[in-house]
């Protein structure tokens, strides 16, 4: 039976088809200091107030899974990591200073389910989970969140909202956060950070703030994404997912994009609004992707402002509307303007790589 496609799926398929129909083209792809573009074709942010796909919750707790009423049953997970459970209430968790669920010794290898339930006011220095393996996560809300933190050892730390290190083979889908994070970690993701080979982020959305405070250098870059922070050399998928809200950067250098940071990724459907400013002298910035690796992006939009504050023209930062460096985009389209201050590769879809298909009506000014 195919599988029916997620609201956001559906808005973005509609979005797609307007631009295509409009028959703007102003794909690039330069090195070069240059002023072009269209007359900005802007969506308006969806409203990002419920689940993308829909949840018909249940009301009896099924075979096979432990209820979840209290938040003190939700903390008792990591007790028994390898169970399954199913969260029966809305949960408000604004008297704790949230510690995340299973440490690397015990990861979560179950099914969490959230059932269409809303956990709300989670605050501290990590989001839901911290390590997951070869499990799944979903239909699950996170309301009024904020994530903060600094580490000692800024080459260290991860942070992010529902899953820190997602492990192999495992499944975040139809879940949300909402709420803020900034730190000075190695890797920042609004739904998971640190990310191994095949796991799958499914119909996710962020809608908040993302500050990243890493200095960064020319050896150990930061990555920053709207969904995933990313990893290098590992696969996995995205698909279905939104970002809303601003993503600022500071430091030397950083991979940075509205759905992910950085690594080898099959990106379809997604959408980023907002906006994206970036203060560092080095890195890879774009819409979409940071750095994509060798896969693809497909069927995305990019909405959000990007920017370089820094005069970049002795460095070696990359832009792209969509992805900054590497991969294959096709069928998408940025509608985002944007400004560098002289960096050294600035693209309407992409400053380094490969498109088919795709459309530019976003400003790009390099100077």
């Amino acid at each position: 039976m195919k599988k029916k496609r997620s609201r956001g799926q559906r808005v973005l398929s509609l979005l797609l088809t307007a631009v295509m129909f409009c028959g703007l083209w102003s794909f690039s792809g330069a090195s070069v200091s240059e002023v072009y573009g269209a007359e900005s074709l802007k969506p308006e942010a969806p409203a990002l107030d419920d689940f993308l796909a829909p949840v018909t919750q249940k009301n009896e707790v099924p075979d096979g899974y432990t209820g979840i009423y209290t938040a003190a049953q939700l903390m008792a997970i990591e007790n028994a990591p390898d169970q399954n459970y199913i969260l029966m209430a809305d949960l408000d968790l604004s008297s704790y200073i949230w510690e995340p669920l299973c440490s690397s010794d015990l990861p979560f290898t179950g099914i969490f389910e959230g059932n269409g339930h809303v956990i709300s006011n989670l605050n501290g220095k990590n989001g839901l989970f911290s390590n997951i393996d070869e499990a799944q996560i979903r239909n699950l809300g996170l309301e009024h969140a904020y994530i903060y933190g600094a580490y000692d050892n800024q080459w260290q730390g991860t942070m992010a909202g529902i899953v820190v290190y997602a492990g192999s083979r495992s499944t975040v889908y139809n879940c949300y956060y909402q709420g803020d994070i900034e730190g000075n970690p190695l890797i920042i993701g609004g739904i998971a950070g640190n990310a191994s080979s095949d796991l799958t982020v499914e119909d996710c959305w962020m809608k908040g703030d993302i500050l990243s405070t890493n200095a960064g250098s020319g050896f150990d870059e930061p990555y920053v994404g709207g969904i995933i922070g990313g990893n290098y050399g590992h696969s996995f998928t995205i698909t279905g997912c939104i970002h809303n809200g601003a993503i600022e950067t500071h430091g030397y250098a950083a991979y940075v994009g509205g759905i992910l940071g950085q690594g080898d990724a099959e990106i379809s459907y997604c959408q980023n609004y907002g906006t994206m400013v970036h203060y560092y002298q080095h890195g890879d910035i774009g819409g979409i992707s940071g750095a994509l690796g060798s896969l693809t992006i497909e069927y995305c939009m990019n909405a959000a402002d990007l920017t370089v504050v820094k005069d970049t023209r002795y460095s070696n930062a990359t832009i792209g509307g969509l992805s900054a460096s590497g991969g294959y985009i096709r069928h998408s389209f940025n509608c985002g303007n944007i400004t560098a201050a002289g960096a050294s590769y600035v693209g309407g879809m992409s400053g380094r790589g490969n498109a088919d298909y795709c459309y530019n009506v976003g400003t790009v000014v390099s100077e």
